[in-house]
């Protein structure tokens, strides 16, 4: 790892650290509204109160919290995961091509559906439609089985 890679990954550590604080504040302070409103049933449910609306908008914005909280900590995960390195995608389709093992005649779960294998490619499979042959790259494939599944 470089230097600037180190002091790119510390950065993202150090604000991800800061999400999280303020995540743990919003839900310190739901924790407290909750703690506060009422628990008496009557109180929520009797006509002409209030005290009721002021407390339904104590609840609407706890719950807005509790929802910013989430969101801080999903985006403080994402920044916790390591950064992707230029060719990190190419290698792993290329592994996932490379665990596709296809004969012709044999049928694959792709996109477009159950679909009979018409040639073997390099990196796809190709796969004759209604119309036309169509050209699935393997990593977007899942083999099925070598007979027709649809014949149970």
């Amino acid at each position: 790892m470089t230097a600037i890679e180190t002091i790119r990954d510390e950065k993202r550590r150090i604000r991800a650290d800061r999400l999280e604080a303020k995540a743990a504040l919003l839900e310190r302070q739901v924790a407290a509204t909750n703690a506060a409103l009422p628990k008496d049933r009557a109180f929520w449910t009797q006509p002409g109160n209030s005290s009721r609306r002021k407390a339904q908008f104590r609840l609407v914005a706890t719950l807005e919290k509790q929802v910013a909280a989430e969101a801080l900590r999903k985006q403080a995960a994402y920044l916790r995961k390591p950064l992707r390195q230029k060719g990190d995608a190419a290698k792993a389709q290329a592994e996932a091509a490379a665990r596709v093992q296809a004969r012709k005649g044999d049928w694959f779960l792709s996109v477009y559906g159950w679909q009979r294998v018409a040639r073997v490619n390099a990196k796809s499979l190709s796969f004759k439609g209604a119309f036309e042959t169509v050209a699935v790259p393997k990593h977007l494939v899942q083999r099925v089985s070598s007979s027709n599944p649809m014949e149970g």
